[in-house]
């Protein structure tokens, strides 16, 4: 394995712990290290990821950056979910059927220079409903 893709698994895992609050195990070949596992704690929370349903969803791109999701949720002033959309993972801000509400919070954040998408909340996978900033600072 190449030190750019070890590299990337530290950035997903640590994204895994830090911000999804989810489990997270790394493992090498034999050649390179031994294997170690940690078991989920019994406090863990349980990954059940769940369709977001009808609507629109506000999403903000965090670029791989947990700091990001702090950011976003000072500026709002409320928490901020984590969400799957197109295969990758964003920042989910709101999930309304009022479209003008919608509007508002995206060019707010966009306003704020925030990386923003207002998309159809059907194709939209809820990961976890909270991302506590208090982990990820």
């Amino acid at each position: 394995m190449s030190k750019i893709a070890i590299e990337r698994c530290c950035a997903v895992l640590s994204f895994a712990i830090a911000v999804a609050l989810l489990p997270a195990f790394a493992v090498r070949p034999q050649a390179l290290a031994q294997v170690t596992a940690t078991p989920p704690s019994e406090n863990s929370p349980a990954y059940n990821p769940q369709p977001l349903g009808t609507g629109y969803a506000v999403l903000v791109d965090y670029f791989n950056q947990p700091e990001i999701a702090a950011q976003v949720q000072e500026a709002l002033k409320k928490e901020v979910g984590l969400v799957s959309y197109g295969q990758r993972p964003y920042l989910l801000v709101l999930h309304t059927t009022d479209q003008k509400n919608a509007t508002s919070i995206f060019e707010d954040l966009s306003d704020r220079g925030f990386w923003v998408m207002l998309v159809d909340s059907d194709k939209v996978t809820l990961l976890r409903a909270r991302v506590e900033a208090t982990k990820i600072r």
